[in-house]
């Protein structure tokens, strides 16, 4: 159009615009909607100019809280898809373009211990895409559950835990309810005493399915987790691949139980079982 709107514009007796309402690129504007009366019945302020204006909107950080979201079925709750998405974090979300490169081409050479940890600081749901991420070692938090989908963990020092499944000291119980699942976990290429790859720690209820440990002093370390369940699980060319520490005090590895665990090729033992060799009211199942 080149012909300007009077101001106000005055509607048809259906309500609607005579002409056509062009608005200028790039500029907000205020639209107030009245009665012939002069009552406001609604003012609708920010609307953006044409498409750049739109564009800068919902390519902005912002943009996906302006977009709603409500799932299918009777009773669903209408919200936005910025809510939506952050119930779950991807990783890659914290790592630079460099990281993620790094991780997806597998030549580790970037570290990644803030960006995993930001992310699980972020989020008790967090996914890491396929690749191989360089770390000196990742704590898990309460209720926390991880998925890997294949992906591995490469321990970035000869010494230390890899994966903890307890947030700070070794209390009983400290963390509940996680979950680790879908990972290759790499330890150093030498087998330097007090290595870990998963180390449970005081966790209880606590599960670890299809993950597998390699060239670590110890593989699984269980000393006093309770109630956990544990799916396919495998140590490969450890020192220990799964050390257990059942307890006559209560705490200790009490109520475990393993489905299809695969200890090969561990040079001290497959299964260690430490400081009893009677355990009433405990129970282990393989």
């Amino acid at each position: 159009g080149v012909t300007a709107n009077p101001n106000p514009i005055v509607l048809d007796s259906a309500g609607r615009v005579v002409g056509e309402i062009w608005l200028t690129d790039a500029i907000s504007y205020k639209f107030v909607l009245k009665t012939s009366a002069g009552v406001t019945i609604g003012t609708y302020d920010n609307v953006t100019g044409n498409s750049s204006g739109i564009y800068a909107a919902f390519s902005a950080s912002s943009g996906s809280s302006l977009v709603g979201f409500i799932q299918t079925g009777v009773g669903a709750v209408a919200t936005t898809v910025q809510t939506r998405l952050r119930e779950s974090v991807n990783v890659m979300d914290f790592m630079t373009a460099a990281q993620i490169s790094d991780v997806q081409a597998g030549t580790l050479t970037l570290n990644c211990t803030a960006a995993i940890q930001a992310a699980l600081t972020a989020s008790t749901i967090v996914f890491f895409p396929q690749g191989n991420y360089l770390t000196t070692g990742i704590t898990l938090n309460q209720n926390q559950k991880i998925y890997g989908f294949g992906s591995t963990l490469t321990l970035s020092t000869t010494t230390g835990t890899l994966v903890q499944c307890y947030n700070g000291a070794d209390a009983l119980q400290t963390s509940q309810y996680s979950e680790v699942n879908g990972f290759l976990l790499i330890g150093g290429q030498t087998l330097t005493s007090g290595s870990i790859g998963l180390d449970c720690g005081s966790s209880a209820r606590l599960i670890l399915r299809d993950v597998r440990a390699q060239n670590f002093d110890v593989g699984f370390k269980m000393p006093n987790a309770q109630f956990g369940s544990a799916y396919s699980l495998k140590a490969y060319a450890c020192n220990v691949g799964l050390y257990l520490k059942p307890s006559l005090l209560g705490g200790g590895s009490n109520s475990w139980s393993f489905y299809d665990y695969q200890g090969v090729g561990n040079i001290i033992s497959a299964v260690l079982i430490n400081n009893q060799t009677s355990f009433p009211n405990h129970s282990i199942y393989f």
